[in-house]
């Protein structure tokens, strides 16, 4: 797993919440992931293809995601919707973008794109069959995210 690759993910997830005032965030000790189930309420899903595949989940808490979403609306949001969906579907878009620009940077052929979001406490992801799957939990002021990444290679 090439770690330069696993820090762009990181260090764009971290940037786009930062904007939206999420508050202090630490990391958590990482861990290869057992299972399919997410670790939380919400999941929006980056591939990546080219050189390699791969594929990155952003998951978030119910409380997490309704404090960030609140923050870029303006407005409290109380309860896991399209409009949430949405609004993690628009993090993981933008979070690609600046992946993108990175491997660009870096030089390496590799494409960085949203796929999906999925809505629901331990939804199943679909990883790489057969690969492993690093998870690396995250709490801030506003809840506990985490990213789920696996490469082919």
């Amino acid at each position: 797993m090439d770690a330069a690759i696993v820090n762009s993910c990181v260090e764009s997830i971290v940037t786009i919440l930062e904007t939206y005032s999420v508050g202090d965030i630490k990391a958590i000790k990482p861990y290869l992931k057992k299972g399919a189930a997410i670790r939380g309420d919400i999941a929006g899903i980056m591939k990546l293809g080219g050189e390699f595949n791969g594929s990155v989940a952003v998951t978030f808490t119910a409380e997490c995601i309704l404090g960030i979403v609140s923050n870029m609306f303006g407005e409290e949001m109380t309860e896991m919707n399209d409009e949430i969906k949405d609004a993690v579907g628009e993090m993981v878009n933008m979070m690609a973008g600046q992946v993108n620009t990175k491997m660009t940077e870096m030089q390496k052929k590799l494409k960085a794109s949203f796929d999906t979001v999925y809505l629901g406490k331990d939804h199943p992801v679909s990883h790489i069959e057969g690969r492993p799957v690093i998870a690396m939990p995250y709490k801030s002021t506003a809840g506990r995210f985490g990213l789920e990444v696996c490469f082919e290679k």
